[in-house]
């Protein structure tokens, strides 16, 4: 069975909280100068709604903006905004860009969350968020060819999220980051072939990569030099190599499962620590080359795992150069 891992916050309670009625469109609005601020939540449930709120031409958002509900196909009349001084989320809608938010920039340590709109094909209109974001979640759009509408957003400091959908077939559009990230996954995105749009994080604490059954190589991820926590590399059904990892150098807890075309391990060529001890690689039944382990300077018996692959070395097999057949 595919392994599923969702990466589950406290964040995910201002998505509800903030829902309330009091925090609906429905608040008076203010103005401030000659700028038209809204103070408040925005909510919108509806198409009806959207065109409504939008005819007042607010240019200032100051909290969060809700686009949720399948009636919502259109956000082009909202293009008066340039500013949201809160978090975005886009929840099963049925729009098929975000061009209605082409002025828009967010404030720093904001969040995005894009997901579960299964018309959704542009991301463009999200050009213009330049500041740091705090999470950015893009999962469960069907058809979304790509994400290049957020290369302009240079750094996410807690987490991000690249999550089932099925027609990505590329990262590019996170070839800005270049921060060091708390948290990645990318999981379950069935057409994705490379991993390009992740060569300038240089640090991740705990990444997941599963269930990407397209791509047959980690590529271009030469930044990447160390992993704080843990890293689950899980049933990636065409992965041959993990060469774009070769500037790693250290990691706390590794895992390696069920990458059934996975040959060896020279992407770890590099890997000197693997720092409590944490090793777990299992049923990745091509796996006959763990020489790319062969700089760990110890390897401990505690969390020592290696099992049910083509090749099973024992710690004194890799140490004294048995580490291949």
């Amino acid at each position: 069975m595919k392994l599923r891992i969702y990466f589950a916050l406290s964040f995910l309670s201002i998505v509800i909280t903030s829902c309330s009625s009091e925090d609906d469109i429905s608040n008076s609005p203010n103005t401030e100068n000659e700028e038209k601020i809204y103070f408040g939540t925005v909510n919108i449930r509806t198409q009806d709604q959207l065109v409504v709120f939008a005819s007042n031409n607010y240019t200032k958002i100051n909290g969060n903006v809700q686009l949720v509900g399948s009636d919502i196909v259109d956000t082009s009349n909202l293009s008066s905004i340039e500013f949201i001084n809160g978090d975005l989320f886009i929840l099963n809608t049925n729009i098929i860009n975000l061009n209605g938010f082409a002025n828009v920039n967010l404030a720093n340590d904001s969040s995005i969350e894009i997901r579960n709109n299964n018309n959704l094909q542009d991301i463009s209109g999200l050009l213009n968020i330049k500041n740091r974001l705090k999470y950015l979640w893009v999962s469960y759009n069907s058809v979304m060819s790509n994400i290049d509408g957020l290369r302009n957003i240079s750094n996410v400091t807690h987490g991000i999220e690249i999550v089932e959908n099925h027609s990505l077939s590329n990262l590019n559009g996170l070839l800005g980051i270049n921060n060091s990230v708390e948290f990645l996954q990318i999981s379950n995105n069935d057409s994705l072939i490379n991993t390009e749009g992740l060569s300038n994080i240089p640090s991740i604490n705990i990444f997941y990569f599963n269930n990407n059954d397209a791509i047959t190589s980690l590529n271009e991820m030469s930044s990447l030099t160390h992993i704080g926590s843990n890293f689950y590399l899980i049933e990636n059904d065409k992965l041959e190599d993990i060469n774009g990892l070769n500037s790693l150098e250290t990691c706390q807890h590794l895992t390696i499962q069920e990458n059934i075309q996975l040959k060896n391990l020279d992407g770890l060529i590099n890997l000197k620590s693997v720092s409590d001890g944490g090793m777990r690689i299992t049923d990745n039944i091509s796996l006959r080359d763990f020489c790319g382990l062969s700089l760990i300077s110890t390897i401990s018996t505690v969390g020592y795992n290696i099992r049910d692959n083509f090749y099973n070395p024992t710690k004194d097999d890799i140490k004294n150069g048995n580490c291949s057949i």
